[in-house]
C-alpha cells in the first residue's frame, strides 16, 4: 500500500528540503516496520524518493505507467542517527550540482550522486507498507523547501582517526561481542568467539571511497591460521566488499551479500605482506564497478564487479578470530576514509 501527497513548487538547484518526522510501531509489534519519506519531481517528470524504514534509508527512482515501479538508486544503508520508537527526527536534504547530502538530526548521514534535470516542480511526502508488514503511525511536521544558502559543490568528505582514543567514529553499541579497546598503540579489535568475525563501520554512507588503515598482527607464511583483518566498503543492507590479509601471508577479497555470503572474489599469496608482528598498511578503493586493493603501497588487486549492485554504504574495519581469540591478536590504527568522485 502507498499513500502520498504532493504539492506544486518551482525551485532550481541548489535547494534544501527539511521536515520533522516521528514513526511509531504498530500496536503490539516489537519492530517498527513503517516505510515513509519525501518525494520530489523535476521538470522532466522524473520522481525521486528518499525512503526511511527503521534505521535504514535509501534513494529511489519512481516511474508510473500502468502501476508504480520503484528502483533503488542507492543500497539501503544503516544510520545510527535515526531515532526510532516514537522519537522525532529532523531530516534535511540539500541538493546542489550532482550531489544530494542527507543530514539526520544535524548529523551527516549520506551523500547521494544525483544529476537532477531542470527545476523541481513538485514535492511531497509518502507512507508505504509491504503485504507482510504491520504499519503503525507516522507523522510529518514543518515540511519546508527553500534555496540552499551555499551554491557550491561540497568538498570531498574525509575522515581521519588515529584510533588511539575513542573519537566516536564507531558506535560502541555496535561493538559488543568483540574485544574493542583504544590504547596508545591503536584500536585492539578482534572477535571474542573462536573463528568468529566482526566489523566496525563509520559514517556517513558514500558511493565511491578509499578506506585505509594500518593492521598489526602476527604473519607467518610458513604456518596456517584462519585469523585475518582488513577493510570494508559499501556496507549496506544488500551486502559489502571486504579486503583482508591473513595470518598465513595471503590476502583475500570478498563480496558478502545475504544470498551469497562471503563470496570469494580472489585469494593469493603476496610478497607485499610483511611477515612477523609487523605493521601492514592496507587500502581498499571502491569506485564505480572497480575494486582496488593495495598492501604497503603496492597494488595487488584490480577487480571489476557489478553482479549484485553494491554501490553505496559505509566503510570500516573487518576482523576474523583464530582458534584462540585474544585482545592483542589484531590492532588497527590510522584509519582514513576519503570520498572519491568519478
Amino acid at each position: 500500500m502507498l499513500l502520498q501527497r504532493m504539492t506544486e513548487v518551482l525551485y532550481g538547484t541548489p535547494f534544501t528540503l527539511t521536515f520533522t518526522t516521528t514513526s511509531s510501531a504498530a500496536g503490539g509489534s516489537k519492530m517498527d516496520e513503517n516505510q515513509y519519506g519525501i518525494l520530489f519531481k523535476d521538470s522532466t517528470g522524473t520522481t525521486y524518493a528518499v525512503r526511511f524504514q527503521g534505521q535504514y534509508f535509501n534513494l529511489e527512482f519512481w516511474t508510473m505507467k500502468d502501476e508504480l515501479k520503484t528502483s533503488e538508486l542507492t543500497n539501503p544503508s544503516f544510520t545510527p542517527y535515526l531515532q526510532i520508537a516514537g522519537s522525532p527526527n529532523f531530516i534535511q536534504l540539500t541538493c546542489m550540482g550532482a550531489l544530494c547530502d542527507l543530514s539526520i538530526n544535524a548529523q551527516f548521514a549520506g551523500r547521494f550522486p544525483l544529476e537532477l534535470n531542470g527545476e523541481i516542480t513538485e514535492v511531497g511526502i509518502f507512507a508505504a507498507s509491504d503485504w507482510d508488514e504491520q504499519f503503525g503511525e507516522v507523522t510529518f511536521q514543518d515540511l519546508r523547501m527553500g534555496m540552499a544558502q551555499k551554491n557550491t559543490i561540497p568538498a570531498l568528505f574525509t575522515l581521519e582517526d588515529d584510533l588511539t582514543v575513542d573519537h566516536a567514529t564507531f558506535a560502541q553499541s555496535g561493538l559488543s561481542g568483540a574485544f574493542n579497546a583504544y590504547s596508545e598503540d591503536g584500536f585492539h579489535f578482534s572477535p571474542l568467539i573462536p573463528f568468529g568475525y566482526y566489523a566496525a563501520k563509520a559514517n556517513p554512507s558514500l558511493a565511491n571511497v578509499a578506506v585505509s588503515a594500518v593492521v598489526r598482527m602476527e604473519i607467518d607464511p610458513s604456518g596456517s591460521s584462519s585469523r585475518y583483518a582488513g577493510l570494508i566498503c559499501r556496507s549496506s543492507q544488500d551486502g559489502m566488499y571486504m579486503a583482508v590479509i591473513r595470518a598465513d601471508g595471503t590476502y583475500s577479497v570478498f563480496r558478502d551479500t545475504p544470498g551469497r555470503p562471503f563470496a570469494l572474489l580472489v585469494e593469493r599469496n603476496s610478497d607485499a605482506i610483511l611477515a612477523g608482528t609487523s605493521n601492514n598498511l592496507l587500502k581498499l578503493e571502491c569506485v564505480g564497478n572497480h575494486i582496488n586493493f593495495f598492501i604497503n603501497g603496492i597494488q595487488v588487486e584490480a577487480l571489476t564487479d557489478s553482479r549484485f549492485g553494491l554501490h553505496f554504504g559505509r566503510s570500516g574495519l573487518f576482523t576474523k578470530a583464530g582458534g584462540e581469540p585474544a585482545a592483542d591478536a589484531i590492532i588497527f590504527k590510522d584509519l582514513q576514509i576519503e570520498e572519491i568522485r568519478e
